[in-house]
């Protein structure tokens, strides 16, 4: 299962990232590539590649388009996941 993500933070910035559930894989529209882990029923989730980052979610996430949650991240930047497609 592919899931299609909008991360927009607070400052405005957009990154739209799409993760393979099966490969446990993820890339973005800019061409950043890497691996990601989150535990079933964990709001937090690893990624390692490109980018090595920690994200934290607000509220169980649900594998619905059009689901919004608020994240942090261990960097310090926040803002609002959006998924725009499951397939």
């Amino acid at each position: 299962m592919k899931i299609q993500v909008r991360f927009k933070n607070d400052n405005g910035n957009e990154v739209v990232a799409t993760f393979d559930r099966d490969a446990g894989t993820v890339s973005t529209q800019d061409g950043q590539k890497g691996t990601y882990s989150r535990p079933e029923g964990s709001r937090t989730m690893e990624i390692k590649g490109d980018v090595n980052l920690t994200m934290t979610f607000a509220d169980d996430v649900r594998f619905e388009q059009g689901y919004s949650t608020r994240y942090t991240t261990n960097d310090g930047r926040a803002g609002v996941a959006t998924i725009l497609s499951v397939g």
